[in-house]
């Protein structure tokens, strides 16, 4: 291939988003279930809008040129911890939560 670019997006929220993060948060607090965090809960992630996506992948295609060639790490200017991101749902749901650290290494 001559021509190339690859995209690289996170964690990505949005309409036919089918990978569903925060539905995952907003679905246990809800609830008032725990939320398992793996080891500290300060890993820090991205996330950004499928709106984000779809702009970026029109741009590469209109500007080609430019693209080619490149890696792009598709992300919003925010990064937030795992512990954050449960805490951020749950405000935004009105309920408390729950997170519960667990060590990955410890169940295999």
């Amino acid at each position: 291939f001559s021509n190339w670019a690859v995209f690289r997006p996170q964690y990505m929220i949005g309409s036919g988003n089918n990978k569903d993060c925060e539905e995952w948060f907003f679905d246990r607090i809800v609830r008032d279930r725990p939320i398992p965090i793996p080891g500290s809960g300060m890993q820090i992630t991205n996330i950004a809008h499928v709106r984000d996506l779809s702009s970026m992948l029109t741009l590469a295609v209109e500007k080609s040129e430019a693209a080619n060639g490149n890696i792009f790490n598709i992300v919003s200017d925010r990064a937030v911890t795992l512990d954050g991101m449960a805490k951020l749902c749950a405000q935004a749901a009105g309920f408390p939560v729950n997170i519960v650290h667990y060590d990955p290494k410890a169940i295999g």
